[in-house]
């Protein structure tokens, strides 16, 4: 599953009481064991968001915020979530 730069633009209707909510929820829910889901984007305020709620329906995840090294090509900001 990819998240390509339309968390950001969308986060009125992702987001409530920052909370993940709709569709992106539905997903961390329902998805199978060993699904992958990439999101890219260009800020990272969601991010915290999406981590909480990932983690609290069985999903690990590795972002930007947790590497070491910058890279100066791609994404500013992205999360890695693998349902586990």
């Amino acid at each position: 599953i990819v998240f390509q730069f339309v968390m950001h633009e969308n986060a009125s209707i992702i987001l409530s009481e920052d909370e993940i909510k709709g569709a992106t929820l539905d997903i961390l829910k329902k998805s199978r064991l060993g699904t992958i889901m990439i999101c890219t984007d260009s800020q990272h305020f969601v991010w915290p968001n999406l981590k909480t709620a990932a983690k609290l329906h069985g999903w690990e995840f590795y972002s930007n915020l947790e590497r070491k090294i910058n890279i100066s090509f791609g994404p500013k900001q992205f999360v890695l979530l693998q349902r586990t």
